[in-house]
């Protein structure tokens, strides 16, 4: 069975190799979307569609971090995406799906004293508009979002912005997660039949012998950066080879 998982399926896959192979008596785990972009309340980022954004990511549940991203964010409406959001979306989808409180947490200035920064350039700027503050750090449609969340006009004067407010809503941007979003959007199927089905050296079925699994049919995923295809390419040779020659463990 090397029929694919549930993502990506203007490609064709569709999962029916799983559905296939559970009527045959194996046991799979949920499928869900992985490496996918993660949806949060649209509220949270709204007027961010099209930004890109450096910097950290934390995943959250229930306020205590789960994972940790470094790299870039790509905001949509309601959702957000780029590599370092993408691989969180595995835990991600777990944890919502047990209804617990996920939250993402964005530092746009990591190693930076933003606070300081922000003072001597509120002393410098004067009466000059609040959201020049943040020139050569965030992108202005970022600036207003920031400036927003604490509740201080753009053109209000720069020298009475409410400097550590916006100093910790650049290091702790709190962005609610409700999902992931679908297969459609996925690049990886998390799920699938479980390894205790399989010999572990051939990958053929401990129930119906000179059947075979491989690929995203088998309940294993890795994170972005070639892992997946990886797992695909090792797990079709380690199954195709025997299967080629009729094996039976």
């Amino acid at each position: 069975c090397s029929s694919g998982g549930c993502a990506a399926p203007s490609f064709g896959a569709d999962g029916d190799g799983v559905r296939l192979l559970r009527a045959l008596g194996h046991e799979p785990v949920q499928e869900r979307p992985a490496v996918a972009p993660v949806k949060v309340q649209a509220d949270s980022i709204r007027g961010m569609k099209g930004i890109r954004l450096r910097g950290d990511v934390t995943l959250l549940a229930a306020g205590a971090p789960v994972q940790k991203e470094s790299g870039e964010m790509i905001f949509s409406d309601g959702s957000v995406s780029g590599v370092c959001i993408m691989q969180l979306a595995r835990k991600a989808g777990e944890l919502t799906a047990r209804r617990k409180r996920v939250q993402l947490s964005l530092d746009l200035a990591p190693g930076i004293n933003t606070a300081a920064l922000l003072g001597m350039r509120a002393e410098m700027l004067g009466d000059e508009p609040a959201e020049r503050l943040f020139t050569g750090l965030i992108p202005g449609r970022a600036a207003m979002c920031r400036l927003r969340a604490a509740e201080f006009g753009a053109q209000d004067p720069a020298k009475d912005a409410p400097r550590d407010v916006l100093a910790a809503l650049l290091h702790d941007w709190r962005l609610p997660l409700t999902g992931t979003a679908g297969f459609a959007q996925a690049q990886v199927t998390a799920g699938g039949l479980t390894a205790e089905g399989f010999d572990t050296i051939t990958l053929e079925s401990k129930l119906w012998p000179g059947l075979y699994a491989c690929g995203e049919a088998l309940d294993f995923d890795g994170d972005c950066g070639g892992y997946n295809l990886m797992g695909a390419w090792l797990s079709g040779m380690k199954a195709g080879s025997p299967a080629s020659r009729g094996a039976v463990s």
